[in-house]
């Protein structure tokens, strides 16, 4: 349930101070957490298409006795191990189809894993899956929405028959290839929404086919806040997102969106939700190329009295903005806070491939439009062509950190966009998508410790969710730092 309460605006710096000390605590965590009785007492359950056998009511406890739906209650470490199939109908993972999950110490998921990565596929041509109940998980699975002016291929919203927030939910080592709605989405439904979200190591390709409205490829939209517990609670990293060009034309207008990932309206404004959410949101080691939109784009964290404290490090940006056939932005950047407060930008390696963009626009690596002097940039290297490296409007006190290098080329070592993934037999994105990230690596010395890392070389506490620490993802997927 959300809490309200008074909470008066914060520096990033503080925040980052208080963030750091739960690192103590870490020892003690992962201690009572090793004898959780979920966690011994964990139980396996298959599921398998209708072709194959699939039906709900089944035990579910064999691989010859599968269901046919998650629709069914569980506690937290629970698998259902997914039958390799190309017959799933996405019917079955559509809102109304999750059961309940018990989750005492919400230290944990459910998952729904299909048993080898990839093999577990959806064609559709309404919506992927789209969980609407807490503490679950989905890993291993490739969705595509081929046809239709909507639907998303991942989605997390609660239900408009169970008006409560959701929370908790993992979407990792996931597909989505071709889509029309956005590759990973959230949405509020009414006052209630989501939190407590964790999106990596994931593809998002070519995902904003639709025209109803415009959509990106993955898309935080108004949140709404679980509790004040401290750390983050949304977090977004390690995933690769390219090739998003939304139509010409989305929800009636000359196209906008097509961003590779967004941070949209944290502080509800745009639907009038009560309160503005104001817990720990991070965007953290994503490759983000070749996109219509921006490659990263915080909008929209300015109303009331407090603001998520927002960080955006680690990412690689390149050639993004490319989509002709969208409005013309005089905001054209790779990276873009647009009326954002209480962000903070480090480690980044940000670089255009062109001096012009965005349906002609000059476009630059680092931009900020309706900022204060809560936004900060530290030590991000930022490249852009005629020396278009950062653009501010409207930007009160803030100003760009001394410790960012910008102007100097990364030279990165082998950049360009590639075709659709095909990741049959490789067992995570990381392997999959191994190729694309070397290619991305700069040759310039002065480069390398900026943007994208890969999986398990860098240590990123305090921003990893602590609540993640006892939930079991794929060997190599991401850096999990608790």
């Amino acid at each position: 349930m959300y809490l309200p309460r008074s909470f008066s605006a914060t520096s990033l710096s503080v925040v980052k101070l208080l963030g750091r000390g739960l690192t103590r605590y870490t020892g003690i965590f992962l201690l009572l957490s090793f004898f959780s009785p979920l966690a011994v007492f964990a139980t396996t359950y298959y599921l398998a298409p209708a072709a194959n056998g699939g039906n709900d009511s089944h035990s579910g406890l064999s691989s010859s006795s599968p269901w046919l739906s998650p629709k069914h209650s569980l506690n937290c470490g629970d698998v259902i191990l997914a039958e390799p199939s190309s017959s799933y109908d996405s019917n079955n993972f559509n809102s109304g189809h999750w059961g309940n999950v018990s989750c005492s110490s919400a230290n944990n998921v459910a998952w729904l894993q299909c048993e080898t990565f990839d093999a577990c596929k959806i064609w559709s041509s309404n919506e992927g899956i789209n969980v609407d109940h807490s503490f679950w998980g989905v890993q291993g699975w490739e969705v595509t929405v081929a046809s239709g002016t909507n639907g998303f291929c991942f989605g997390a919203a609660p239900s408009s028959a169970n008006w409560v927030n959701i929370h908790h939910i993992i979407f990792a080592n996931n597909i989505a290839n071709k889509c029309q709605a956005g590759g990973f989405v959230t949405y509020p439904s009414g006052q209630v929404g989501v939190d407590y979200l964790t999106i990596v190591g994931n593809i998002a390709y070519d995902a904003v086919q639709g025209s109803e409205q415009c959509y990106n490829g993955i898309s935080i939209y108004e949140p709404v806040q679980h509790d004040w517990n401290s750390g983050t609670h949304i977090y977004v990293a390690d995933n690769i997102v390219w090739g998003n060009f939304q139509p010409a034309y989305c929800g009636g207008v000359k196209a906008w969106g097509g961003d590779g990932i967004i941070f949209d309206t944290l502080d509800g404004s745009q639907t009038g939700l009560k309160y503005p959410y104001g817990a720990q949101a991070v965007v953290q080691n994503n490759l983000v190329i070749s996109n219509g939109g921006h490659g990263i784009e915080v909008q929209n964290n300015v109303r009331g009295s407090y603001h998520a404290p927002i960080y955006i490090a680690y990412n690689t940006s390149w050639n993004n903005g490319i989509n002709y056939k969208q409005q013309s932005d005089a905001l054209c950047s790779e990276v873009l806070l647009n009326s954002a407060y209480e962000v903070g930008e480090e480690y980044n390696l940000v670089t255009t491939s062109s001096a012009k963009q965005c349906a002609g626009n000059s476009i630059y690596a680092l931009s900020v439009y309706g900022v204060n002097g809560t936004v900060w940039t530290y030590d991000n290297f930022a490249f852009g062509y005629d020396s278009q490296n950062t653009s501010k409007y409207a930007y009160g006190t803030f100003g760009w950190g001394t410790s960012n290098t910008l102007g100097q080329d990364p030279y990165l070592q082998n950049a360009y966009t590639p075709a659709a993934p095909y990741c049959a037999g490789t067992g995570t994105v990381a392997n999959c998508m191994g190729w694309l990230m070397t290619n991305f690596t700069p040759n310039a010395t002065s480069a390398k410790g900026y943007g994208h890392q890969w999986p398990g070389i860098k240590a990123y506490n305090p921003l990893f969710p602590q609540w993640v620490c006892n939930v079991n993802l794929p060997s190599g997927l991401i850096a999990k730092e608790c």
